[in-house]
């Protein structure tokens, strides 16, 4: 079958087509023969999302789902975003990158068409997304880069930007991109609390923690909830405290009533913060 990819991994050769992964290797008589069960039917429907990892390779199978093949067990590790991969009009450009970096692994994917940057921590096993902030249009585009290496001799990465041509140094020191504004932002999913009836909200606790980034005033994280499928309400700033103040319990009270509800927390300021647990003080009503 025409192939989309090929990498060699143990001395075998891994072989994507549109329809399965086949698995070849050099029996002693002929060049190559497929070893016996070696043929997957989980293609790659984009041939450059393939990305070796330590135990074995993830991609964007034919079903627009993340798969993972370690040895010869194959599953599909993406379900949080399967809904909206499915979705988009065309996939296929998509690209991976492997990037080791502040203690973390990431593999990252990039569809273009999609305007979407996926990224799989693969030491916490948690996906997310990375965006660039677009103040014009007021969105999170894709990230910024478009390709990655690493230079061992500088022990650094560079990134290629999607935007002018340059070349940036990641950095875990810098928190905006090239001067734009990084929006940090996490959205829950729809909250019911298991029932029907009204929901009566009287305080929200966040646990954040701040680093000791000097802006010259105090930085502040911003609130948001969205009731019934409805309009976001207006942003809530909450402060993020002074230099010092880096372990924090943040609240808001009098948040309305709802059936099901969304929270949104977002940070635009430059400074490091880091999420913990959120707490929602409610009651149930009769009606």
């Amino acid at each position: 079958f025409p192939s989309h990819d090929i990498m060699v991994s143990d001395q075998q050769i891994h072989v994507w087509g549109p329809l399965t992964l086949e698995i070849w290797e050099d029996d002693g008589s002929n060049p190559f023969s497929r070893i016996p069960s070696g043929v997957f039917k989980y293609g790659a429907i984009a041939p450059r999302s393939v990305i070796e990892t330590d135990s074995g390779y993830m991609w964007l199978d034919t079903k627009r789902r993340f798969v993972e093949l370690q040895g010869r067990s194959l599953q599909v590790i993406s379900g949080a975003y399967d809904k909206e991969i499915q979705e988009f009009s065309d996939v296929s450009d998509c690209v991976g990158h492997r990037i080791e970096f502040a203690g973390q692994d990431f593999l990252i994917w990039e569809m273009p068409t999609a305007n979407r940057t996926y990224v799989y921590n693969y030491k916490l096993k948690q996906w997310s997304r990375w965006g660039y902030w677009n103040q014009d249009s007021i969105r999170h585009d894709r990230w910024i880069g478009t390709s990655v290496i690493y230079c061992p001799a500088w022990g650094i990465y560079l990134v290629g930007s999607r935007l002018g041509g340059k070349i940036y140094q990641m950095s875990a020191d810098i928190y905006d991109d090239d001067g734009q504004i990084i929006r940090l932002l996490r959205e829950t999913g729809h909250i019911d609390r298991g029932t029907a009836n009204w929901k009566r909200s009287s305080r929200i606790m966040i646990r954040a923690k701040r680093g000791s980034v000097d802006i010259g005033r105090e930085p502040v994280l911003m609130i948001q909830w969205q009731d019934d499928n409805k309009r976001w309400s207006k942003e809530h700033e909450l402060s993020l405290g002074n230099i010092g103040e880096l372990e924090l319990t943040l609240s808001r009270r009098r948040l309305g009533i709802y059936r099901q509800r969304k929270w949104r927390v977002s940070v635009t300021d430059p400074v490091p913060v880091v999420f913990g647990r959120a707490e929602e003080e409610f009651d149930v009503l009769l009606k």
